[in-house]
């Protein structure tokens, strides 16, 4: 917990060199999102699915989940960065799970305050279910 780009990108040359593993989930940007710098986090976010893409591997990507979380209002901003990768990378990023959306719809049963920061178990099985239905549809159903 706690992880930002920042904190992946001063680590991520050893993870990659020791996973074996050919699909490599990059799911960051809630613990970025209260600096509120949507331009720092997508030039952080380039240079770690450049570096999955030069060790060999596939990066994906999922949007960055709903918080009611009040300095975390800026998440939106912070997705909008994520589509814009997509566009961008187009079938070198594997699109992961819509998790703002997943959440946000169901944010009355899956947090157990409205203003918490994650989710409770409820919430948690949803991002589970969304993560092996994307996978499923993004990368085993191709």
């Amino acid at each position: 917990g706690g992880w930002s780009t920042a904190t992946l990108l001063a680590s991520i040359d050893g993870f990659l060199a020791d996973f074996p593993g050919r699909y490599f989930g990059i799911s960051l940007g809630t613990n970025d999102a209260p600096g509120n710098d949507p331009a720092s986090y997508a030039a952080n976010m380039t240079q770690l699915i450049d570096k999955v893409l030069a060790a060999g591997k596939v990066p994906v990507v999922p949007t960055i989940p709903y918080t009611g979380e009040p300095t975390h209002a800026s998440i939106p901003t912070y997705n909008a960065q994520i589509e814009a990768l997509y566009a961008t990378y187009g079938g070198k990023l594997v699109r992961g799970p819509d998790l703002y959306t997943v959440i946000y719809d169901g944010r009355a049963t899956m947090f157990t305050n409205p203003t918490d920061l994650h989710p409770n178990a409820v919430g948690n099985a949803a991002i589970r279910r969304a993560w092996a239905a994307a996978m499923v549809a993004n990368v085993y159903g191709h």
